[in-house]
């Protein structure tokens, strides 16, 4: 099935659907292992309102598009990269389901903050395929350990929260799909 092009969405009625809507987004946080420790890729963001702030890669899910083409989409734009792996999950099962509200007023520890809408966003663990190359929204890309989380005020959208869920998430693994890394 071909990939719909958003149709442009008056500003009036876009701003509707924001103030009232949750936003089908998508996430990946990218693993690997180095000397027997899980690393995971993160990127600084070089647009938007969370400029200069750690981020993982991903964004909103097109009309039309799978998850998988969503993916692809997000880390063609921000990484150069379309392969991946799925790790310990796959297209219907996310490791994490993160909550963004649009409001700081709603934002606990548990939740995200986006200040640009409300999002419902799965969250999947993948291995990349290829050498990440930054563009368009990001202007770097690291690999941190689990002592390196940024703090909450470096990260942008609180993603600190969904880092720090990867890291106890890949813990719990199975020695075989550890191998996988």
């Amino acid at each position: 099935m071909p990939v719909l092009k958003s149709k442009y969405i008056k500003d009036d009625i876009f701003k509707i659907i924001v103030e009232n809507i949750p936003l089908p987004c998508v996430d990946m946080i990218a693993v690997r292992k180095v000397a027997k420790k899980y690393e995971i890729g993160i990127v600084i963001r070089k647009t938007g309102p969370e400029k200069d702030k750690y981020a993982i890669v991903g964004g909103i899910v097109r009309k039309g598009e799978t998850i998988i083409q969503a993916m692809k989409r997000h880390l063609e734009d921000d990484l150069g990269l379309t392969s991946f792996e799925f790790i310990a999950c796959d297209e219907f099962h996310p490791f994490f389901l993160q909550r963004y509200y649009h409001s700081e007023k709603a934002v606990d520890n548990s939740h995200g903050y986006d200040p640009t809408k409300d999002a419902l966003t799965p969250i999947y663990l993948i291995k990349l395929t290829g050498t990440p190359k930054p563009k368009k929204q990001a202007s770097n890309f690291i690999w941190i350990s689990e002592k390196e989380i940024p703090s909450p005020k470096k990260t942008g959208y609180q993603t600190g929260i969904s880092m720090k869920a990867a890291f106890k998430y890949l813990k719990s693994l199975p020695l075989a799909l550890n191998e996988v890394l």
